[in-house]
């Protein structure tokens, strides 16, 4: 599996080619004499990239030569590939990892358990080999039973006090003092969101969670279901301490949200006309313990370079359970790697563009964009009755030719 991880230092050198128009010459040299020191690294690159083919024993020839390196920055591939996201990407094998990768601040607004949160840490990890860390973990748990074994969880798997906060109160209502600090330069930031929080849940939306800050300019979800109330709390915090507005969200809603009219709809069409909705993944049924239905993950950012948004209808890649269904790593890859690289693929994944979505007036249904179901064979009713024909002419023959042979034993014919 392909994996992602930083290096500012060539992030650096772009982004001054491209703000900044400095010389180019300069940059190809440093980038050459780096890329020629990290030879594995970008060879694994170039080649996904279908910039050169590992089978052909020129390739070490072509990778030198100051040429190619120089007709690649001309063509501005490396500035769009590495300098044009905020987030310094770089593509690299996970096994020879040469960054650390660090989350400074991480929540989870409906955290339960705190196993979500968990499993952020535990992946980071994975992924980047043990070097990728996080500074901070907080959390936020309405049930005081749930908000203390959260506490507990953490602790359990190693964590000190310092490194998380786990917070006992409503999220709906904001009740947490820290995230309601106005100061801009003080107010409180993550630069990665994940949640799981009750689907539908039922709330009392009043006058004052109108002017709410969390809420404003978007509206209040419906009485009947908060998905989208939690949606906004938890986007209004992503951001980095630096008072950028970088990080990604990701929750998991029921599918509703992606279609229901009324207020939810109005909060769904601005999201969509200030391009914050990145991405969105259909899962299979019965994946969870306390529902059998199917869920969708959204994917949120505030710097969005990408004017569309990616569908990814996985909804038919599982493992089949006696009671519930499950994940394989490969149908796990699939959606990562899909998700990465924003790769469309027939039946499961397409990057839709805006004026697409206004046409189906902001439904996003992921069956509308991406199906599953198989094209229907087109049947040549002539062609059919043809070879119809052709059989039954074939039934006669045969049979009056099987009649003569009954005759000739004196056998009744049929």
């Amino acid at each position: 599996m392909v994996t992602v991880y930083f290096d500012s230092q060539i992030f650096r050198y772009l982004k001054n080619l491209e703000i900044y128009h400095v010389s180019k010459q300069p940059l190809i040299r440093r980038l050459s004499k780096y890329i020629s020191e990290n030879r594995k690294h970008f060879l694994y690159f170039f080649s996904h990239a279908h910039l050169l083919d590992l089978e052909n024993d020129k390739t070490d020839k072509k990778f030198d030569d100051l040429k190619f390196m120089e007709s690649i920055v001309e063509n501005n591939f490396l500035i769009q590939h590495f300098g044009a996201e905020k987030a310094k990407y770089l593509l690299v094998d996970p096994s020879t990892a040469f960054e650390e990768y660090k989350l400074n601040k991480v929540l989870d607004f409906a955290c339960g358990s705190g196993s979500l949160l968990l499993n952020v840490r535990t992946q980071l990890k994975k992924e980047t080999k043990g070097t990728g860390t996080i500074g901070k973990i907080y959390g936020q748990e309405k049930n005081i039973t749930t908000y203390n074994l959260a506490r507990m969880n953490m602790l359990l798997h190693g964590m000190k006090d310092t490194e998380f906060e786990i917070f006992h109160g409503d999220t709906l209502l904001n009740q947490w003092d820290e995230f309601n600090e106005m100061n801009p330069s003080k107010k409180i930031k993550f630069d990665a969101i994940v949640a799981n929080p009750p689907f539908s849940l039922r709330w009392e939306p009043n006058d004052t969670l109108a002017e709410d800050f969390r809420f404003k300019g978007y509206g209040l979800a419906p009485k009947s279901a908060a998905d989208f109330a939690f949606l906004l709390h938890g986007f209004h915090f992503l951001g980095t301490d630096n008072l950028s507005d970088d990080g990604t969200m990701a929750i998991i809603l029921p599918h509703g949200v992606l279609f229901r009219g009324g207020a939810e709809a109005r909060i769904r069409e601005k999201l969509l006309k200030d391009n914050r909705i990145d991405a969105i993944i259909g899962l299979p049924s019965n994946l969870f313990y306390s529902t059998g239905i199917p869920v969708c993950i959204l994917v949120l950012k505030k710097c969005k370079k990408q004017d569309d948004v990616l569908f990814i209808n996985a909804s038919e890649q599982f493992e089949k359970g006696k009671r519930q269904n499950t994940l394989s790593e490969k149908h796990l890859d699939n959606i990562v790697e899909t998700y990465k690289f924003r790769n469309e693929r027939e039946r499961y994944s397409r990057r839709v563009s805006m004026d697409e979505i206004k046409k189906n007036d902001f439904n996003l249904n992921i069956s509308r964009y991406v199906s599953t179901s198989e094209d229907e064979v087109q049947i040549d009713l002539k062609e059919v009755s043809k070879r119809l024909t052709l059989i039954n002419e074939s039934i006669k023959e045969n049979t009056d030719r099987h009649n003569e042979f009954l005759k000739e034993l004196n056998l009744d014919r049929i």
